[in-house]
């Protein structure tokens, strides 16, 4: 799962320190570096949803479309990543409506 989180970082031809530092950064994010080293497919679904959306997030697109990204996590999971996003927002450039 790591490499499919760092897919689109070394795309942008991060170093390796950045997009492993990243990479860490979306698994804690949404609770999953435990199984960094996991197959995909070994993953449940509400866990693919949480990894590909946050590493469409943290490819700093110049546009991210998103329909109900939230809407398979938990409460406070959800709360935690809407607000990361926000403040994620807030810093870039990258528009956003929910």
């Amino acid at each position: 799962m790591f490499e499919n989180v760092a897919f689109g970082l070394r795309m942008r031809k991060l170093d390796n320190a950045t997009v492993a530092a990243k990479v860490g950064e979306a698994l804690r994010l949404v609770r999953l570096e435990a199984l960094a080293l996991r197959m995909p497919r070994r993953l449940s679904g509400g866990q693919q949803q949480r990894v590909g959306w946050r590493e469409r997030w943290f490819i700093e697109p110049d546009i991210l479309l998103l329909d109900e990204p939230l809407s398979n996590l938990d409460a406070k999971l959800a709360r935690r990543c809407a607000a990361r996003s926000a403040s994620s927002s807030a810093s870039s450039a990258l528009p956003r409506s929910w």
